[in-house]
């Protein structure tokens, strides 16, 4: 999982801004796909053989459903309202991106390469901005 993920987390929380205004819910949702999306990796990791793949294709299925309800349930909360909420969209955003195995971005269109260089130099910014006002 990206590094820019873990720290805006932890920034965030060293402000208090764990929570914000009426996101509660959206910020719960987006920080349970940072960890379905943390639980997939764990799975792959511990596949080295065919069995091992056979052994982890139910949890993956059922991790890859609980996340597609975990997207719906963000689609209808609708966009963040809160500095909170844009933040842990950013971290659920980035939790998503799919990584080679050097943890590299890997984009599937210019759009999607520029919008997440935005969204990892925001949550980047808004780590600095926290750290000098400690």
């Amino acid at each position: 999982m990206s590094q820019a993920i873990s720290q805006a987390s932890t920034s965030a929380q060293l402000l208090g801004f764990a929570t914000g205004g009426g996101d509660d819910e959206l910020i719960r949702l987006c920080a349970e796909i940072v960890e379905i999306e943390s639980a997939l990796e764990g799975t792959w990791e511990r596949v080295k053989t065919i069995e091992d793949e056979r052994r982890r294709e139910p949890e993956s299925l059922a991790l890859f459903d609980r996340r597609q309800a975990v997207l719906n349930e963000i689609e209808e909360a609708g966009s963040p309202t809160s500095a909170a909420g844009l933040l842990a969209m950013g971290r659920a955003a980035l939790a998503l991106v799919n990584r080679d195995q050097f943890d590299e971005i890997m984009c599937d269109s210019d759009a999607e390469w520029l919008a997440i260089n935005v969204i990892e130099t925001l949550l980047s910014d808004f780590q600095r901005q926290i750290f000098k006002t400690l």
